[in-house]
């Protein structure tokens, strides 16, 4: 966070992605998608003042409209202050774990956007791995869709009656289903586009710090550090299968740490014991 003080006002300010509230992040990516009408000015408005109540919004306004132009720039273009926006997203606080559409709360994962299991992994990453694909023709939107309907889900309608018995489970999301599914997708068509691209950044960080905690199963699935090769997943999966987690269908239902802490283990004593073959 950084404090500045422009005449005799203090104002803090983000110095990266992950310090921004989730009305930040979202005024951020709405300025982001309208790049050709992004001005100082609307930048400085969607950070300024990250606690509340040392300006109000009304106040803030009049405030910036006051400084001279040169001002603007100056700060628009202060590496520390803003220019840190103009950089590729890095990403990777869990900034928005819900959002509301009418009347229904859409919950992700319960406290990680990659606290999920083995099967909601590989589906994702095939939605993912396709949407980077389309950036070579025009990007497809539609299987940013598809991603979110997968991680964000209605809570449990008497998740907070669970508590009490024996097969309680944090994540709170109904269970998933294709029909679900599918009219999820279809109504996050309609999703505010800076939401989606907030949800979108949340996961490809959260992601690339995954894939930074198990290098040998990325590495060995044959998936970059984007993690987009289906095909090698599912591989990985399979050959997995009826290792401790059990058959195919239960291994699918493991969480996806316990399972790459498992792989990465696995792939780690392989290397030793080929090593010390290659002594002899």
């Amino acid at each position: 966070m950084n404090t500045i003080r422009i005449h005799n006002t203090e104002l803090n300010t983000p110095s990266s992605y992950n310090e921004l509230s989730a009305a930040q992040l979202l005024d951020v990516c709405k300025q982001l998608l309208t790049r050709s009408k992004l001005t100082p000015f609307a930048l400085l408005f969607s950070i300024f003042g990250a606690k509340r109540g040392i300006l109000f919004p009304n106040k803030r306004t009049k405030f910036l409209k006051s400084l001279p132009p040169e001002a603007l720039t100056y700060f628009a273009n202060d590496q520390e202050v803003t220019g840190w926006i103009y950089q590729p997203p890095k990403l990777t606080n869990y900034t928005i774990p819900s959002f509301r559409i009418g009347l229904t709360k859409y919950h992700g994962p319960h406290t990680d956007m990659l606290n999920i299991n083995v099967a909601e992994f590989v589906e994702v990453s095939m939605y993912y791995g396709a949407y980077l694909n389309s950036l070579n023709t025009g990007p497809d939107i539609s299987l940013i869709d598809k991603m979110l309907a997968v991680l964000y889900r209605p809570g449990r309608l008497f998740y907070a009656f669970e508590k009490n018995g024996p097969n309680f489970t944090l994540d709170r999301r109904v269970k998933n289903n294709e029909y679900r599914f599918a009219k999820r997708a279809s109504l996050f068509k309609n999703l505010n586009p800076a939401l989606k691209m907030a949800l979108f950044l949340q996961y490809e960080g959260a992601l690339e710090v995954f894939a930074q905690h198990f290098p040998n199963a990325f590495s060995a699935s044959g998936a970059t550090s984007g993690g987009n090769d289906t095909a090698g997943w599912v591989k990985l999966l399979m050959s997995m299968s009826g290792d401790i987690f059990g058959d195919y269908e239960k291994t699918q239902s493991v969480d996806v740490f316990t399972f790459f802490t498992k792989v990465d283990s696995n792939i780690e004593q392989a290397k030793e014991m080929e090593k010390k073959y290659k002594k002899k």
